[in-house]
């Protein structure tokens, strides 16, 4: 099977994400990448941003008032160093804690989207949208009945990135928009497409 590395974002203060990603490790190895969870410390976390270059100082009052995004982005983006150092394989399937999957019918059918992705250059694949956003994203169909042309990044709660796109995002830092807002302005070079399917639910 082509090699994947399975990465899960979890609220350690969340017994029922806690609960959910048990419950995937036992079909599928997972690695546990803690949240940041930035609600309580967030002044440390918003100057930690700005000092790593993650965001620009500029950027940072979009976060007063949603201090729980801050955390949400941090914790991708210090996921995907993470992805870099330590993953083995160049591709890199990220969940969020609320995400659950059906593992057997993935791991039927997720080595046919990446042998497309591979051989048209794409760079991330979205995997969960809901239902009237997919209305909104659906251009035209891409070599495939499951795989259409990503032109709407809806949210961050599951996809698949290449290292390659990771480096690529990365060489962007600082950001003047959040995490999901970058990857959707990244699109076109990413090749981003969205695959079409019902393993993904959001709880």
């Amino acid at each position: 099977m082509k090699e994947i590395t399975v990465w899960m974002i979890v609220q350690s203060n969340n017994s029922k994400y806690i609960d959910n990603f048990n419950t995937i490790n036992q079909q599928v190895q997972l690695r546990y990448f803690p949240a940041i969870q930035s609600t309580e410390h967030y002044q440390i976390y918003s100057d930690f941003a700005v000092h790593k270059n993650y965001f620009c100082s500029s950027y940072m009052q979009q976060f007063e008032g949603k201090e729980t995004r801050l955390g949400d982005n941090l914790s991708h983006m210090l996921l995907f160093n993470e992805i870099l150092e330590k993953s083995t394989s160049d591709w890199n399937l990220v969940l969020d804690g609320s995400v659950t999957l059906q593992v057997d019918r993935f791991l039927k059918d997720y080595e046919d989207i990446l042998r497309i992705a591979d051989e048209h250059n794409c760079m991330f694949i979205q995997l969960h949208m809901h239902t009237k956003f997919f209305n909104m994203n659906k251009t035209h169909q891409y070599l495939d009945q499951k795989l259409y042309n990503l032109s709407i990044q809806t949210d961050n709660k599951a996809f698949f990135i290449h290292k390659k796109g990771i480096a690529q995002f990365i060489d962007k830092y600082p950001l003047r928009r959040n995490v999901n807002e970058q990857l959707g302005e990244m699109i076109p070079s990413l090749k981003s497409l969205y695959w079409k399917n019902d393993f993904f639910h959001v709880m």
